[in-house]
């Protein structure tokens, strides 16, 4: 389990850097390398931010939910 969290953990890291190389191979294939690292790191930012907010979202379960509605 432990081993599962710190893989979790290292996913939207990943797509973060995967992002920031993309966007510098774009910049340096179309001679703008200033602009294809900005929008590689403000893109992997971006998606990063919601990974991580998606992968800590709990799964409630039927109980929990009931017991939300009557509160």
């Amino acid at each position: 389990m432990n081993e599962r969290n710190r893989i979790r953990k290292a996913i939207p890291a990943l797509v973060m850097i995967a992002c920031f190389f993309i966007g510098t191979t774009t910049g340096y294939l179309t001679n703008d390398l200033a602009a294809g690292i900005l929008i590689g790191s403000g893109t992997g930012l971006i998606i990063m931010s919601i990974l991580r907010m998606v992968m800590k979202r709990k799964k409630k379960t039927p109980a929990e939910d009931a017991n939300s509605a009557d509160e």
